[in-house]
């Protein structure tokens, strides 16, 4: 009796976990704007955010400033969201056009492909690897923000928090 519940709802988590529904949700529209963002320059002034954040822990000597701290690893967290977001339709589309290409047929197999085929699964790869790299560069921003403060640094910034209101 609860065997076809649970298949239900194994499936209906599979279905909703899936790289491809996000692929299914992407619009073209969203993959030019992806395509535009200058990654490296944005992980770079995040990364600089990150920084500048763990530089003032080590001087934050009050509670205000733990409190001025933690909005600004807020705001790095919420930059961070953005940009992964933004860039989550051009790593579907990658990912869309590497499975269409499948995987290289073996050395010696009977059917081959052409040099076309061969260079665009080279260069998708390399861009979907690229890109892979440079959104686990913003989830470690995106960690690195709360870690900076520490688990003291962060109950001190609540205490300023529920003090003043805010």
């Amino acid at each position: 009796m609860w065997l076809p519940v649970l298949f239900a709802a194994l499936f209906a988590l599979f279905c909703a976990s899936s790289p491809a529904t996000a692929a299914d949700n992407t619009t073209p529209a969203d993959v030019t704007a992806a395509a535009k963002i200058n990654v490296d320059s944005e992980v770079a002034k995040l990364q600089k955010q990150l920084d500048g954040i763990k530089q003032q822990v080590s001087n934050a000597a009050s509670d205000s400033k733990y409190g001025e701290l933690n909005d600004a690893v807020q705001q790095l967290i919420g930059n961070t969201n953005d940009l992964a977001t933004a860039l989550a339709p051009l790593q579907a589309q990658l990912q869309a056009q590497v499975d269409v290409l499948g995987p290289a047929p073996e050395q010696g197999a009977a059917i081959t492909e052409t040099s076309e085929v061969t260079r665009k699964r080279a260069s998708l790869s390399v861009q979907k690897t690229k890109l892979d790299a440079q959104l686990e560069q913003i989830q470690a921003i995106r960690t690195g923000g709360p870690q900076s403060l520490g688990a003291d640094s962060y109950a001190a910034s609540q205490c300023a928090k529920n003090a003043t209101g805010t």
